[in-house]
């Protein structure tokens, strides 16, 4: 009766955010999805011939009276993909994205409680989502970005992965890194196969990204060349700590202490040196585990899909606060599946101690990379899961 009563209650809360944060974002859009606005406004510009990764050309086509340096920030092609939003005024337009998303957010709940965790009368998942990780749903809701578009993507593809169907996991993944690229780094997997099928879809799919990448240069010349120079040089300046808590962002982090503290300055080739070793760690004890999980069934492909999601967290060098979402189904998975029971509250309670940014604030600078930390926890655990499993399957084998 008390467990009834605290499922109850579990629901009533989910309902209850989700209904307060669409609220607020439809009383007061000029508050909100101000990334959308970015999008809108540079697909006006390149439909009106100009280069919308050029923030002069933005400017121009900006009905705006705010003094604000705006241009499309993914990969030119990618802008496609926002024209019909374009076809309605600013406040119509900033509606149906955010009803297309709410959409999108209802498939990913179905992927993953019925599909991916095969768990689908489980009610603390919702709250879960909504809280766990800093709430990066919400805090995507609240910007406007893509990342719901793109996550929706990402957990079709894997989907077709654990289902052994590797070119439909190429194609998915391959369209959900259309804008920010780096949800190609988990194509990965397919040398977890090591099969000669899974490594001539791989040369196969390089040889694609090429010819992508060419006609994308002949096409859009000049706006190929504004992304490109403009990610090299927002890496130089990106964010550290609590909008962008990766392992590079500690790093750099790191670095402006010893600065501040001993006046010391770090070279960036050192920081950047610290990264690809700290990365390399991270890729070959994944490996090891990789190595050791049967992928011919079903529960071992699906173990190797939610690590490959922890190592691609933990080796990108910028990862933003919205889309650790990407964590929430392996984390939860863990939280099923891990043999003592008395762990399941300790992982929920630390996964949705820090909600929102002033959680995080709230718990000084250490906050500021309490997602990086609860990520290696949770990969940490993985492995653990992973070696001692395959232990289990040979001492069983051997009886």
């Amino acid at each position: 009766m008390k467990s009834d009563t605290f499922n109850k209650l579990a629901v009533g809360l989910t309902i209850v955010c989700w209904l307060g944060a669409l609220s607020a974002i439809l009383i007061h859009p000029e508050w909100f999805q101000w990334d959308f606005e970015v999008y809108y406004w540079a697909t006006k510009t390149h439909g009106a011939g100009l280069n919308a990764h050029d923030p002069s050309d933005v400017a121009r086509v900006v009905a705006s009276s705010e003094e604000r340096r705006i241009y499309y920030p993914y990969f030119p092609p990618s802008i496609w993909f926002f024209k019909p939003f374009t076809l309605l005024p600013l406040a119509q337009a900033k509606v149906l994205f955010l009803a297309v998303k709410c959409g999108l957010l209802f498939l990913l709940f179905f992927l993953w409680q019925s599909k991916l965790l095969k768990n689908p009368t489980d009610s603390w998942f919702g709250l879960f989502c909504l809280f766990a990780y800093g709430g990066p749903i919400l805090l995507d809701l609240r910007a406007g970005n893509v990342t719901i578009f793109e996550q929706a993507l990402i957990w079709c593809g894997l989907l077709a992965y654990m289902r052994a169907r590797l070119t439909m996991f190429i194609i998915l993944i391959a369209a959900a890194s259309l804008f920010k690229l780096t949800p190609l780094a988990l194509l990965g997997l397919l040398l977890v196969d090591n099969t000669p099928s899974s490594r001539r879809r791989l040369v196969s799919l390089v040889c694609a990204v090429l010819v992508a990448s060419l006609i994308a240069w002949f096409a859009y010349p000049d706006a190929f060349l504004s992304f490109g120079w403009r990610a090299l040089a927002h890496s130089e300046v990106e964010a550290m700590g609590i909008s962008n808590p990766s392992a590079f962002s500690l790093i750099r982090y790191v670095s402006h202490l010893i600065v501040k503290f001993t006046g010391m300055t770090t070279p960036r080739i050192v920081q950047w040196g610290l990264y690809v070793c700290l990365a390399a760690v991270v890729v070959a004890l994944s490996w090891k585990a990789f190595l050791r999980l049967n992928l011919q069934e079903d529960d071992e492909r699906s173990k190797a899909a939610f690590l490959a999601c922890l190592v691609y967290v933990l080796i990108l060098p910028r990862f933003q606060d919205y889309q650790w979402m990407i964590l929430l189904a392996p984390t939860y998975f863990l939280m099923l599946r891990i043999q003592a029971s008395q762990a399941y509250p300790a992982i929920f309670l630390f996964s949705v101690l820090p909600f929102g940014n002033f959680a995080l604030q709230g718990l000084g600078k250490v906050g500021e990379y309490y997602l990086l930390a609860l990520a290696v926890g949770v990969w940490l655990i993985y492995l653990k899961m992973i070696h001692s499993g395959a232990r289990e399957s040979s001492s069983a084998s051997g009886a």
